[in-house]
């Protein structure tokens, strides 16, 4: 599962996403965890929720 509103670049560190991947990173992450964050997210659709945000170039990796 996948969610709707976060890459999964934002909940793995990046050691792991270059480690395995994407797909196999998504397989890491429980499908119960996802349906949240994306509950939440919709919950409070204009709000600022950041986990991890490496990608961009920010300095959090172990939020995750």
């Amino acid at each position: 599962m996948k969610s709707k509103h976060f890459k999964i670049a934002e909940l793995v560190p990046v050691e792991v996403y270059r480690a395995l991947g994407e797909e196999l990173c998504w397989k890491l992450i429980d499908d119960k965890l996802i349906e949240m964050i994306d509950k939440v997210k919709e919950k409070f659709p204009k709000g600022k929720m950041t986990i991890n945000n490496w990608w961009w170039d920010g300095s959090r990796n172990w939020s995750g």
